[in-house]
């Protein structure tokens, strides 16, 4: 396989980054795939004890400050060259764009006209200001071999056009845990595993579980998530804390930090919730049922590609917070319905979306042109 540069714009660890993994291994040995992102990022050391390595980069995601918009396009043209500096000494032929708003992709085309670029769109262009977007997904397309949308809710979000194609994420994470390890049903544990945004749907989930717990004292909610070092998601993260108290279920609600141990922190639960408000795909899902964990999902675009509802889960309507209540009290109610469920979600993922299906789609796409 040809040597890849992959630019992806993560502060920390996120959804899109452990996708990006998947995209590394596809395209074939450590050695030959490195990774660009942002000089600030926390995701340097994540992706260091992956074995890849990572080159930093000037920070060019334009922002709203006036400064920061005035620094934007020198930003933009030192991260192209430092780009191009790094293609030249390794001599790499593609460069995978982790998403679409990242348009350094266009100034690379017009430096190298042959540059074989390939940008995924893993936000949907929907959740973001409709006149931007337009823009970043026509640059996304002008300077592209290949647009790769990762869900079909993204694909129909998309124009249409020869370049863009539609492969659903994969995933292959060796168990370390018993496959069997389940926890004691006597107190039914749900899980919310995201970064601290607000809409990831947090908020719903807590008050979701408020109004269940009223009636059923056997229940527990963890969340996990890093802030992404950013101001407004730590006190997102704070308001959870403080909202927990005022509604008196603090002695059940725990906040807890970003925990990269994935399977340790689904396995120890029952049910993994995934209730934002505007998914493209949900990484999160998929795990879920790789580890025979039912879903409490929101229909808000991918998770309804992952989650069958009233067989791998149960799919409510975004920002129902009555509907998650009523799905959590069910699994209290009929426990039987976490393993049944699960083993479903198992079956799924494994018919969907493991890496040799993706690593197989994928490199139909981006294979030699």
């Amino acid at each position: 396989m040809k040597k890849a540069l992959i630019i992806d714009s993560s502060l920390g660890m996120t959804g899109a980054l452990r996708s990006a993994f998947y995209t590394a291994k596809a395209m074939g040995d450590k050695k030959d795939v490195f990774f660009a992102i942002p000089k600030k990022s926390e995701a340097s050391k994540y992706i260091m004890e992956e074995g890849y390595v990572a080159f930093s980069l000037p920070g060019f995601i334009l922002k709203k400050s006036v400064s920061d918009a005035l620094l934007y396009i020198p930003s933009l043209l030192y991260a192209a060259l430092t780009v191009i500096r790094i293609l030249k000494k390794y001599k790499i032929e593609s460069v995978f764009i982790n998403d679409y708003n990242n348009i350094v992709g266009v100034v690379l085309k017009i430096f190298d006209r042959n540059l074989e670029i390939y940008t995924f769109v893993r936000r949907r262009p929907s959740s973001q200001n409709r006149k931007i977007t337009k823009l970043w997904i026509g640059s996304a397309v002008f300077c592209s071999t290949r647009v790769i949308a990762v869900s079909n809710a993204v694909l129909s979000e998309l124009p249409k056009n020869k370049k863009i194609f539609m492969v659903h994420n994969g995933l292959d994470i060796e168990e370390k845990l018993s496959a069997q390890e389940f926890p004691d049903l006597n107190v039914i544990r749900f899980v919310c595993i995201g970064n601290y945004m607000a809409d990831k749907g947090h908020g719903d989930v807590l008050e979701a579980f408020s109004e269940a717990s009223k009636r059923y004292g056997n229940m527990q909610l963890y969340f996990y998530g890093g802030d992404l070092g950013q101001k407004k998601n730590k006190i997102y993260k704070l308001f959870l804390k403080t909202r927990a108290e005022q509604l008196g279920v603090s002695d059940k609600v725990f906040v807890n930090d970003f925990d990269s141990d994935i399977e340790k922190n689904i396995k120890k639960n029952h049910v993994v919730l995934n209730c934002g408000y505007a998914e493209s795909f949900s990484r999160v899902c998929v795990e879920a049922g790789w580890f025979r964990r039912p879903v409490i999902a929101t229909r808000c675009g991918g998770p309804e590609e992952i989650v069958e509802d009233r067989v791998t889960g149960r799919l409510v309507d975004v920002g129902d917070i009555t509907g998650i209540s009523e799905a959590m009290k069910e699994f209290v109610e009929n426990p039987d319905l976490i393993k049944a469920m699960g083993c479903n979600g198992r079956s799924k993922v494994w018919n969907n979306f493991r890496f040799e299906k993706f690593k197989e789609n994928l490199l139909s796409v981006v294979g030699d042109q």
